[in-house]
């Protein structure tokens, strides 16, 4: 489904769209753990590599993206929050490359956009918006394409920074309160407890990489799509991993127990379920963020100008004094719980590297 951007959100950035400017690469110090650990180890023996990428980048002419159409694809429904704020971050920094399109493609996992991002080929004109999907897809072998062999990564995107949450069944695991009791539960009916997963997605992953901290036997039960609510309130499943808006729609029929992150919940209703840096269980932390990605033959000193650009633009949505434009979309992700950081691309690949190693561990298994 093909959607243009909308011209007037991108028309006082003047100061954010200067050719070739200084672009961040150290994580803000209230960005999550694992993103400040990326970041603190990316500076480490690459400050003069990172040096003269910026200083190849400056030395481009000018900003190339001034007579051709430039296309997006994404795998979220047009429209949909997240992909509202990608596409006023695209228009921004992209604004003087003629028509822009965001073409949405939720029905296929992404596969029919991923193929056509490649086969455009690196010309700095057509990109896809990646997502966990990517990775998960290049471990199982699902795409023909693979994120970390194709293509390339230039920045962050506006990510879905609120936590998911491990939660049990009200119905049948009534005295389980939190994840020690919901542990002592699992070890003393081995075999019988039902997590429920939806196959070769990150929910499997939540799921697995709990069982495994602590050496459960479980019963996993695939529980996807539709059929997760009626099998929660129904009593077929008893543990879930829910997203933040799911866990509170139905607090009725379930406990949560921990938010599936190292940072809680904004919201009034589950900021006092403990994280899992609370608990210490930092090491079942998954990365799920979303990257700005394009065919990985495109010239370097084009990455890393994008990448200054993008980061710029996301630098003035940060600070305490944004443009106009930045106003726009600080609001728009404080009201969905969205996160959005400056990522150098050595930074960027880090956290993807991460969500490989968690990922791979679970779905090779």
């Amino acid at each position: 489904m093909k959607k243009r951007l909308t011209a007037g959100l991108a028309v006082a950035m003047a100061m954010v769209m200067m050719s070739a400017c200084g672009g961040k690469t150290a994580a803000p110090a209230d960005a999550p753990k694992e993103t400040q650990a990326a970041a603190a180890d990316s500076g480490k023996g690459e400050k003069e590599e990172k040096a003269e990428s910026t200083e190849a980048a400056a030395e481009l002419p000018a900003w190339p993206f001034t007579d051709k159409e430039i296309t997006f694809y994404t795998r979220n429904n047009a429209g949909a929050p997240t992909t509202l704020a990608q596409q006023y971050l695209i228009d921004v920094v992209f604004k003087d490359g003629g028509t822009n399109l965001l073409l949405s493609d939720p029905t296929s996992g992404g596969a029919v956009c991923i193929d056509k991002t490649y086969e455009a080929g690196g010309d700095g004109y057509t990109f896809y918006v990646s997502g966990s999907e990517m990775v998960i897809g290049d471990v199982l072998g699902s795409f023909d394409h693979s994120l970390k062999n194709d293509f390339q990564v230039l920045g962050m995107v506006p990510s879905n920074g609120a936590p998911n949450f491990l939660s049990v069944s009200k119905s049948t695991l009534p005295d389980v309160d939190s994840v020690d009791s919901l542990v002592e539960y699992c070890k003393a009916h081995p075999g019988e407890v039902r997590f429920a997963y939806a196959p070769d997605t990150l929910g499997e992953v939540y799921s697995q990489l709990f069982v495994d901290h602590f050496g459960l036997d479980v019963k996993m039960t695939i529980s996807e799509g539709n059929d997760s609510k009626p099998n929660l309130m129904g009593g077929i499943v008893d543990v879930v991993c829910w997203n933040q808006n799911n866990t509170i729609e139905y607090a009725d029929y379930l406990t949560p127990l921990a938010a599936l992150s190292n940072e809680p919940s904004t919201r009034d209703e589950l900021k006092d379920v403990p994280t899992y840096k609370d608990l210490d269980m930092s090491d079942c932390v998954v990365p799920s963020v979303m990257f700005l990605v394009c065919k990985n033959d495109i010239d370097e000193n084009l990455a890393q100008a994008i990448n200054q650009k993008w980061n710029a633009a996301i630098e003035d949505v940060l600070s305490d004094n944004p443009s106009e434009e930045g106003k726009i979309l600080k609001e728009h992700m404080a009201s969905q719980d969205q996160t959005l950081e400056p990522l150098s691309i050595d930074e960027c690949w880090k956290i993807i590297d991460d969500e490989y190693d968690k990922i791979g561990a679970v779905l090779t298994k």
